[in-house]
């Protein structure tokens, strides 16, 4: 697997369309980015952890919350043999992924990533999972709980990642885990807002 360059990854977000087959400049804001540029730049290292991770073929990375489909579009643009699979609670934002995916490609769910149990369903196994880290604060304990006993039960590799907003609030990204109640593991990480972490 190659390393991807920001260019690679404006390309692969160059395939977001909107209903009438025009480019929609708007998917980026459906991920809370003002720019594509910007979203681009926070996705990158989180590709790049991915990457480093000695993954099988045909991995199953989940994304949990997976708004629009953008990062498993850029990793998957990376690892094309991946399968990328999501869950998330707007329905909506899943619109996109008809352009950013092959027909049939992938398995995508509807539904809170803290209750749903329809990406765990018939012992379904991970590669890797992504987590936006600050998600764990603002859940209920027994939610939270939930969702990592299904995570250390059914995935390999935990990749964990926040965005400046959060790591502002809680002074740094360690600090982010600490409150989450996980152990990042800084050396592994390619950036300081994204590591795999100890669940």
């Amino acid at each position: 697997m190659r390393d991807l360059s920001l260019r690679d990854l404006e390309m692969a977000g160059g395939k977001f369309f909107d209903d009438s087959g025009r480019e929609d400049p708007r998917y980026h804001l459906d991920n809370g980015f003002p720019s594509v540029a910007v979203m681009t730049l926070y996705h990158l290292p989180i590709v790049t952890a991915v990457q480093r991770l000695a993954l099988p073929q045909h991995p199953r990375i989940l994304d949990l919350g997976c708004g629009n489909g953008a990062l498993l579009a850029h990793i998957c643009a990376a690892r094309p043999d991946c399968v990328p699979c999501g869950i998330e609670r707007e329905p909506e934002r899943l619109g996109y992924l008809a352009a950013l995916f092959e027909r049939h490609k992938g398995e995508w769910h509807v539904g809170d990533m803290f209750l749903s149990h329809a990406p765990w369903r018939e012992q379904k196994r991970y590669a890797a999972a992504l987590l936006m880290v600050g998600r764990l604060t603002e859940a209920r304990a027994a939610s939270v709980q939930h969702l990592l006993h299904r995570l250390r039960g059914q995935v390999d590799h935990v990749i964990g990642y926040a965005y400046p907003d959060w790591i502002a609030r809680y002074g740094g990204f360690a600090e982010l885990c600490a409150a989450a109640g996980l152990t990042p593991i800084p050396a592994l990480g390619p950036a300081d807002f994204v590591a795999p972490v100890r669940l």
